[in-house]
This record gives structure tokens, sequence and C-alpha cells, in this order.
């Protein structure tokens, strides 16, 4: 906006600002920015039907099927490490190229760092 603010901004929010990050690729904006644009390249993401999966503790897993593209994806909101078991999908997955996604899936279940997250697409 060019107008100009009623409430003070204080000194550490303006690095926050957008004409900051955006001169930097490892801004919070800059990661936005590739997320949506991930997330748009991908129709099951944003207009996908939604199967809930089982999850123990604080993984949450979900598959999201549209336009012949179907995805799997599990998050972790926990501090620590998790896994969760691939089940019979070992062979049919193959992991996403997602701004972020940590995840690996190896030996029969997918590896999560702390607040990590794994998207993979069957195939």
């Amino acid at each position: 906006s060019d107008g100009k603010p009623w409430l003070p901004i204080p000194p550490e929010h303006r690095a926050l600002a957008v004409d900051r990050q955006q001169r930097y690729h490892d801004s919070v904006l800059a990661r936005y920015r590739a997320v949506l644009a991930a997330r748009r390249a991908h129709p099951s993401l944003v207009h996908g039907a939604i199967s809930l999966l089982d999850a123990d503790g604080d993984v949450l897993a979900f598959v999201r099927e549209a336009e012949g593209e179907r995805l799997l994806c599990v998050f972790n909101f926990a501090e620590q490490a998790a896994w969760w078991p691939i089940q019979d999908w070992a062979g049919q997955l193959l992991s996403v190229d997602f701004p972020g996604a940590e995840g690996d899936a190896d030996s029969g279940r997918i590896a999560l760092p702390p607040l990590g997250y794994f998207i993979g697409r069957f195939v």
C-alpha cells in the first residue's frame, strides 16, 4: 500500500516487509511462494478428495486424489523425529519434490524429522 500506517511499526518487523524479503531466496516469503506454486502444480492438493489414514501420536497422514493424480501426505507435528509405516505401498510410491519436505520413504516406513513432512506420488 502507498498509505501511511496509522500504527507504529517496531524496527524488528521491518525485515519482514515484502520489499525486503523478496531479495532473499531463503526468506519466509520465498518459501511461501514456492509452496503455493508447488501446490498449484498438483491438482489433487488444490481440489482433490481426501482420505484420512490411521496414524499414531502427532503424525497426520492422508491421501489426496484428483485428475488421475494420487498423493500421500504425511506430517509430523512433534518436536522429535517420528515414522509412519508405508504398509503395502512401498513399491508404488515416489517422493514428490515439494519445498521444505524432508521426510524419507525407506525400509517400509516414512522417516519424518521434527515438524517435518513427506509428500509422495502413487505410480
